[in-house]
Parts: structure tokens; C-alpha cells; sequence
């Protein structure tokens, strides 16, 4: 932990290769070292074509694999093409995060409607 960022942080280190291409490293909190990490290709290209390093197109080369990043200057949208493999395969028991707890946000717990019978969305 450090005091600029006390809650932790995502933080993506890129080099620009070219305009058209970028290698980025994603730290995400929690994670440490990610494979991969779409959101935050997509910010790293806004960010680097917002300062005048790179094309509105863009590849984006990550440890998992390469991202096709375009923001289009039409709409403002951006939009990411790329290969999806699986990382992990798991089961959130979620009765029991619902539980209240004091040091949980009860804006993010799911309303009792939303949980199954046996605990599952």
C-alpha cells in the first residue's frame, strides 16, 4: 500500500512501438500481474492517442494475447477485437457474501430476489 493510492490501484505500464502498436503490462489490485486486460487496453490507447502517442487504431500486445483497440472519432466509442480464452472456473457461493457484514458495502449486496435457492444467481 502507499500513500497515493491507500485503496490500491490497476496500473498499466505501455510502451509505444510504433503508433499502431503498443505493449502494455497490466498490475491489477488484488491480482498482481494480469495475462490480460481489456478495459484497460481500451484506456491505455485513449490515453496514449489523447497525448498525441498513438493512432485512433491500434494493437495492443499483453502477456495473453493481442487486442485490436479502435476509438472511433465518429461516435466516441471504442472498440476491442480479440481472442477470449478461459482463465479460471469457479462457483461464488453467493448467500454467503450477501450475509451481512460490517465491513461490506450494502450497495453492492444483491437483493434477496436475485438469489436462488441454493445461494446461486
Amino acid at each position: 500500500m502507499t500513500p497515493l493510492f491507500p485503496q490500491r490501484a490497476n496500473i498499466g505500464f505501455a510502451r509505444m512501438d510504433t503508433p499502431e502498436h503498443m505493449r502494455l503490462k497490466v498490475h491489477e489490485r488484488g491480482a498482481g500481474v494480469t495475462e490480460a486486460c481489456g478495459s484497460g487496453a481500451c484506456a491505455a490507447v485513449v490515453n496514449a492517442v489523447r497525448r498525441g502517442l498513438a493512432a485512433r487504431t491500434c494493437t495492443v500486445e499483453l502477456d495473453g494475447g493481442t487486442l485490436h483497440i479502435t476509438w472511433s472519432e465518429q461516435t466516441n466509442h471504442v472498440l476491442m477485437t480479440g481472442s477470449a480464452t478461459m482463465a479460471f472456473e469457479g462457483t461464488v457461493d453467493l448467500a454467503a457474501i450477501h450475509h451481512d457484514h460490517p465491513a461490506r458495502n450494502p450497495d453492492l449486496r444483491l437483493p434477496p430476489e436475485y438469489v436462488g435457492e441454493r445461494g446461486h444467481a
